[in-house]
Protein backbone atom coordinates (compact mmCIF):
# COMPACT_ATOMS: atom_id res chain seq x y z
CA UNK A 1 0.00 0.00 0.00
CA UNK A 2 1.71 3.38 -0.98
CA UNK A 3 2.73 5.97 1.83
CA UNK A 4 1.98 9.04 2.85
CA UNK A 5 4.11 11.06 4.97
CA UNK A 6 2.86 13.91 6.89
CA UNK A 7 5.18 16.41 8.23
CA UNK A 8 3.93 19.88 10.81
CA UNK A 9 5.15 23.23 10.07
CA UNK A 10 6.47 24.94 13.08
CA UNK A 11 4.70 23.41 15.90
CA UNK A 12 1.30 22.20 14.17
CA UNK A 13 -0.45 19.81 15.18
CA UNK A 14 -1.06 17.02 12.74
CA UNK A 15 -4.53 15.96 11.98
CA UNK A 16 -5.45 11.68 12.77
CA UNK A 17 -6.12 10.91 9.18
CA UNK A 18 -6.66 6.83 8.33
CA UNK A 19 -6.90 6.06 5.05
CA UNK A 20 -8.24 3.57 3.53
CA UNK A 21 -5.74 3.37 0.04
CA UNK A 22 -2.43 4.80 1.21
CA UNK A 23 -0.79 4.14 4.58
CA UNK A 24 -0.13 7.27 6.45
CA UNK A 25 2.66 7.98 8.37
CA UNK A 26 3.45 11.01 10.82
CA UNK A 27 6.43 12.73 12.45
CA UNK A 28 6.54 15.59 15.09
CA UNK A 29 9.19 17.70 13.82
CA UNK A 30 9.92 18.76 10.53
CA UNK A 31 13.91 17.76 10.54
CA UNK A 32 12.23 13.86 11.41
CA UNK A 33 10.21 14.69 7.91
CA UNK A 34 13.31 15.71 6.17
CA UNK A 35 15.18 12.45 7.18
CA UNK A 36 12.35 10.20 6.60
CA UNK A 37 12.40 11.62 2.52
CA UNK A 38 16.23 10.71 2.71
CA UNK A 39 15.68 6.95 3.67
CA UNK A 40 12.36 6.14 1.86
CA UNK A 41 10.22 6.37 -0.88
CA UNK A 42 6.74 7.89 -0.66
CA UNK A 43 3.94 8.59 -2.70
CA UNK A 44 2.97 11.95 -1.49
CA UNK A 45 4.15 14.31 1.28
CA UNK A 46 1.41 16.48 3.25
CA UNK A 47 2.67 19.43 4.77
CA UNK A 48 -0.10 20.45 7.87
CA UNK A 49 0.09 24.35 8.29
CA UNK A 50 -2.36 24.58 11.21
CA UNK A 51 -1.19 27.58 12.72
CA UNK A 52 -0.31 29.98 9.40
CA UNK A 53 2.62 29.46 6.98
CA UNK A 54 5.48 31.52 8.28
CA UNK A 55 8.69 29.23 7.32
CA UNK A 56 7.29 27.51 4.90
CA UNK A 57 10.12 28.40 2.05
CA UNK A 58 12.57 27.52 4.25
CA UNK A 59 10.76 23.63 4.54
CA UNK A 60 10.14 23.53 1.01
CA UNK A 61 13.68 24.08 0.08
CA UNK A 62 14.76 21.51 2.78
CA UNK A 63 12.44 18.86 1.37
CA UNK A 64 13.71 19.46 -2.47
CA UNK A 65 16.70 19.14 -0.98
CA UNK A 66 16.27 15.49 0.55
CA UNK A 67 13.88 14.45 -2.68
CA UNK A 68 13.03 16.61 -5.42
CA UNK A 69 9.47 17.14 -6.34
CA UNK A 70 9.96 15.45 -10.13
CA UNK A 71 9.48 12.28 -7.40
CA UNK A 72 7.14 13.30 -4.57
CA UNK A 73 3.92 15.28 -4.98
CA UNK A 74 3.36 17.63 -2.76
CA UNK A 75 0.03 18.84 -0.76
CA UNK A 76 -0.41 21.87 1.50
CA UNK A 77 -3.09 20.82 4.33
CA UNK A 78 -4.27 24.09 6.02
CA UNK A 79 -7.10 26.04 7.21
CA UNK A 80 -9.03 27.26 3.94
CA UNK A 81 -9.67 30.71 6.13
CA UNK A 82 -6.00 31.72 5.70
CA UNK A 83 -5.94 33.38 2.39
CA UNK A 84 -1.75 32.51 2.46
CA UNK A 85 -1.68 28.73 2.61
CA UNK A 86 -4.28 28.73 -0.78
CA UNK A 87 -1.58 31.66 -2.42
CA UNK A 88 1.23 29.71 -1.57
CA UNK A 89 0.11 27.35 -4.35
CA UNK A 90 1.41 30.01 -7.21
CA UNK A 91 4.68 30.43 -5.81
CA UNK A 92 5.95 26.70 -4.68
CA UNK A 93 5.91 23.40 -5.48
CA UNK A 94 2.84 22.72 -3.60
CA UNK A 95 0.27 20.38 -6.35
CA UNK A 96 -2.92 20.57 -4.30
CA UNK A 97 -4.62 22.43 -1.15
CA UNK A 98 -6.44 20.53 1.49
CA UNK A 99 -9.07 21.70 3.97
CA UNK A 100 -8.12 20.37 7.49
CA UNK A 101 -12.13 21.03 7.85
CA UNK A 102 -12.76 18.07 5.21
CA UNK A 103 -13.92 14.32 6.39
CA UNK A 104 -10.88 11.81 5.80
CA UNK A 105 -12.83 10.35 2.64
CA UNK A 106 -13.18 13.69 0.78
CA UNK A 107 -9.15 14.35 1.59
CA UNK A 108 -8.21 10.80 0.08
CA UNK A 109 -10.24 11.44 -2.91
CA UNK A 110 -8.40 14.69 -3.50
CA UNK A 111 -5.38 13.41 -2.84
CA UNK A 112 -5.71 10.31 -5.11
CA UNK A 113 -6.55 12.82 -7.86
CA UNK A 114 -3.81 15.33 -7.45
CA UNK A 115 -1.30 12.30 -7.57
CA UNK A 116 -2.85 10.62 -10.45
CA UNK A 117 -2.36 13.76 -12.23
CA UNK A 118 1.23 14.56 -10.90
CA UNK A 119 2.09 10.77 -12.67
CA UNK A 120 0.56 12.07 -15.58
CA UNK A 121 2.48 15.23 -15.84
CA UNK A 122 -0.04 17.54 -15.66
CA UNK A 123 0.76 21.30 -14.01
CA UNK A 124 0.05 22.43 -10.54
CA UNK A 125 -2.85 24.53 -11.84
CA UNK A 126 -4.80 22.32 -13.71
CA UNK A 127 -4.07 19.91 -10.59
CA UNK A 128 -5.33 22.37 -8.42
CA UNK A 129 -8.38 23.19 -10.81
CA UNK A 130 -9.43 19.99 -10.46
CA UNK A 131 -9.30 19.82 -6.63
CA UNK A 132 -11.30 22.64 -6.27
CA UNK A 133 -13.89 21.57 -8.67
CA UNK A 134 -13.79 18.06 -6.81
CA UNK A 135 -14.21 19.55 -3.44
CA UNK A 136 -16.58 21.98 -4.54
CA UNK A 137 -19.32 19.46 -6.22
CA UNK A 138 -18.30 17.31 -2.60
CA UNK A 139 -18.72 19.89 0.01
CA UNK A 140 -22.25 21.28 -1.83
CA UNK A 141 -23.30 17.98 -1.38
CA UNK A 142 -22.47 17.16 2.14
CA UNK A 143 -23.61 20.80 3.04
CA UNK A 144 -26.95 19.74 1.72
CA UNK A 145 -27.29 16.59 3.82
CA UNK A 146 -26.27 18.39 6.90
CA UNK A 147 -29.26 20.66 6.51
CA UNK A 148 -31.56 17.88 5.57
CA UNK A 149 -34.01 16.08 7.69
CA UNK A 150 -33.28 12.44 6.66
CA UNK A 151 -37.41 11.50 6.67
CA UNK A 152 -39.31 14.23 4.92
CA UNK A 153 -36.19 15.92 2.94
CA UNK A 154 -37.10 19.14 4.64
CA UNK A 155 -34.40 21.69 6.43
CA UNK A 156 -33.72 20.49 9.68
CA UNK A 157 -33.66 23.05 13.08
CA UNK A 158 -30.32 23.73 12.84
CA UNK A 159 -30.59 25.31 9.61
CA UNK A 160 -33.86 26.60 10.60
CA UNK A 161 -31.86 28.87 13.52
CA UNK A 162 -29.28 29.43 11.03
CA UNK A 163 -31.80 31.12 8.37
CA UNK A 164 -34.31 32.52 11.22
CA UNK A 165 -31.19 34.70 12.37
CA UNK A 166 -30.06 35.88 8.72
CA UNK A 167 -33.85 37.04 8.03
CA UNK A 168 -34.24 38.77 11.58
CA UNK A 169 -31.24 40.61 11.04
CA UNK A 170 -31.76 41.80 7.21
CA UNK A 171 -35.35 42.57 8.50
CA UNK A 172 -33.71 44.84 11.43
CA UNK A 173 -31.99 46.58 8.91
CA UNK A 174 -34.42 47.25 6.30
CA UNK A 175 -37.03 47.97 8.83
CA UNK A 176 -39.06 44.67 7.12
CA UNK A 177 -41.10 41.87 8.88
CA UNK A 178 -41.38 38.49 8.67
CA UNK A 179 -43.97 35.59 9.97
CA UNK A 180 -43.32 32.26 11.77
CA UNK A 181 -46.21 29.58 11.33
CA UNK A 182 -45.56 26.29 13.49
CA UNK A 183 -47.25 23.03 12.38
CA UNK A 184 -47.92 19.83 14.89
CA UNK A 185 -49.15 16.90 13.33
CA UNK A 186 -52.31 15.86 15.57
CA UNK A 187 -51.86 12.47 17.66
CA UNK A 188 -48.74 11.15 16.11
CA UNK A 189 -47.91 9.53 19.05
CA UNK A 190 -51.44 7.49 18.78
CA UNK A 191 -50.62 6.71 15.17
CA UNK A 192 -47.97 5.36 15.49
CA UNK A 193 -48.94 3.40 18.30
CA UNK A 194 -52.31 1.93 16.86
CA UNK A 195 -51.01 1.56 13.20
CA UNK A 196 -47.14 1.64 13.39
CA UNK A 197 -44.35 3.69 12.76
CA UNK A 198 -44.23 3.39 8.83
CA UNK A 199 -47.67 4.65 8.55
CA UNK A 200 -46.62 7.72 10.93
CA UNK A 201 -43.31 8.55 8.73
CA UNK A 202 -46.34 8.44 5.69
CA UNK A 203 -47.98 11.01 7.97
CA UNK A 204 -44.56 12.99 8.41
CA UNK A 205 -44.08 12.53 4.37
CA UNK A 206 -47.90 13.83 3.53
CA UNK A 207 -47.35 17.10 5.80
CA UNK A 208 -43.93 17.71 4.56
CA UNK A 209 -45.31 17.01 0.75
CA UNK A 210 -47.67 19.83 1.93
CA UNK A 211 -45.27 22.31 2.83
CA UNK A 212 -43.41 21.97 -0.58
CA UNK A 213 -46.59 22.64 -2.42
CA UNK A 214 -47.90 25.82 -0.61
CA UNK A 215 -44.89 27.24 0.49
CA UNK A 216 -43.25 30.01 -1.94
CA UNK A 217 -39.67 30.06 -3.76
CA UNK A 218 -39.02 32.67 -1.36
CA UNK A 219 -39.59 31.52 1.85
CA UNK A 220 -38.53 28.04 3.83
CA UNK A 221 -39.95 25.18 5.47
CA UNK A 222 -38.10 23.13 8.44
CA UNK A 223 -38.77 19.77 10.46
CA UNK A 224 -37.69 20.77 13.81
CA UNK A 225 -38.38 17.72 15.46
CA UNK A 226 -40.47 14.62 15.81
CA UNK A 227 -43.68 15.87 14.77
CA UNK A 228 -43.33 19.46 14.44
CA UNK A 229 -42.85 21.69 11.60
CA UNK A 230 -42.38 25.58 11.22
CA UNK A 231 -42.14 27.75 8.02
CA UNK A 232 -40.61 30.89 7.88
CA UNK A 233 -42.24 33.75 5.70
CA UNK A 234 -40.37 36.67 4.12
CA UNK A 235 -42.11 40.25 4.27
CA UNK A 236 -45.49 37.86 5.28
CA UNK A 237 -48.11 40.27 6.94
CA UNK A 238 -50.33 38.56 9.77
CA UNK A 239 -53.00 38.12 7.33
CA UNK A 240 -51.03 36.27 5.15
CA UNK A 241 -49.38 34.45 7.03
CA UNK A 242 -52.69 32.82 8.53
CA UNK A 243 -53.98 32.34 5.08
CA UNK A 244 -50.63 30.10 4.44
CA UNK A 245 -51.23 28.14 7.66
CA UNK A 246 -55.09 27.41 6.02
CA UNK A 247 -53.60 26.42 3.02
CA UNK A 248 -51.63 23.70 4.88
CA UNK A 249 -54.49 22.56 7.05
CA UNK A 250 -56.86 22.83 4.30
CA UNK A 251 -54.50 20.19 2.25
CA UNK A 252 -53.88 17.58 5.21
CA UNK A 253 -57.32 17.47 5.20
CA UNK A 254 -57.93 16.35 1.72
CA UNK A 255 -55.02 13.58 2.42
CA UNK A 256 -55.76 9.81 3.64
CA UNK A 257 -53.49 7.49 4.59
CA UNK A 258 -54.98 4.23 2.71
CA UNK A 259 -55.33 1.11 4.99
CA UNK A 260 -56.98 -2.32 4.52
CA UNK A 261 -59.15 -1.68 7.57
CA UNK A 262 -59.96 1.98 6.56
CA UNK A 263 -58.61 5.21 4.88
CA UNK A 264 -56.53 7.15 8.49
CA UNK A 265 -56.96 10.87 8.61
CA UNK A 266 -54.19 12.99 9.20
CA UNK A 267 -54.36 16.59 10.44
CA UNK A 268 -52.13 19.47 11.74
CA UNK A 269 -52.80 22.23 14.13
CA UNK A 270 -50.84 25.90 13.11
CA UNK A 271 -49.88 28.68 15.37
CA UNK A 272 -48.78 31.94 14.01
CA UNK A 273 -46.40 35.46 14.90
CA UNK A 274 -45.10 37.94 13.17
CA UNK A 275 -42.39 40.13 13.42
CA UNK A 276 -42.04 42.93 14.68
CA UNK A 277 -46.02 43.15 16.28
CA UNK A 278 -45.70 40.15 18.22
CA UNK A 279 -41.84 40.12 19.54
CA UNK A 280 -38.78 42.44 18.94
CA UNK A 281 -36.39 39.52 18.81
CA UNK A 282 -36.53 36.30 16.65
CA UNK A 283 -37.04 34.16 20.56
CA UNK A 284 -39.59 36.62 21.13
CA UNK A 285 -41.60 35.50 17.72
CA UNK A 286 -40.67 31.90 18.47
CA UNK A 287 -42.75 31.95 21.62
CA UNK A 288 -45.27 33.77 20.43
CA UNK A 289 -45.82 31.12 17.58
CA UNK A 290 -45.77 28.10 19.81
CA UNK A 291 -47.87 29.97 22.23
CA UNK A 292 -50.70 29.88 19.83
CA UNK A 293 -49.48 26.54 18.77
CA UNK A 294 -50.25 25.45 22.27
CA UNK A 295 -53.56 27.13 22.09
CA UNK A 296 -54.83 25.16 19.19
CA UNK A 297 -53.38 22.18 20.41
CA UNK A 298 -55.48 22.43 23.24
CA UNK A 299 -58.78 24.15 21.80
CA UNK A 300 -59.58 21.04 19.35
CA UNK A 301 -56.58 20.86 17.19
CA UNK A 302 -56.50 20.79 13.37
CA UNK A 303 -56.89 24.75 12.92
CA UNK A 304 -54.79 28.06 12.97
CA UNK A 305 -54.60 30.35 15.99
CA UNK A 306 -53.15 33.48 15.15
CA UNK A 307 -50.98 34.78 18.46
CA UNK A 308 -52.93 37.79 19.47
CA UNK A 309 -56.37 36.70 17.76
CA UNK A 310 -56.64 33.25 20.30
CA UNK A 311 -59.88 34.31 20.92
CA UNK A 312 -61.13 33.54 17.67
CA UNK A 313 -58.90 30.79 16.44
CA UNK A 314 -59.00 30.37 12.59
CA UNK A 315 -60.07 27.01 11.32
CA UNK A 316 -62.33 25.68 8.74
CA UNK A 317 -64.75 22.40 8.59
Amino acid sequence: MPRILVIPLGDSPVPGWAFRDFTVEQVEREADGVRCLRDKAYEAVIVVARNGTQGLGELCTSLDDACGFDVVPLVLAADAGDARAVESLDSSSFDAFLDLAWEPALVERCLSLAITRVRAGRGVAAIQHQVLRVVGDEVEALKDLSVRDGTTGLYNARHFREVLAREHERCLRYDLGYAVAFFDVDNLRDLNNTHGHEVGTRALIWVANALVAVTRQSDFAFRVGGDEFVSLLAECSREAAARYADRICGALRQCHIAERESPIRVSISAGVAVYPDDGDSADAVLRAADAALYEAKTTGRDRVVVYRTSAQPRSQS
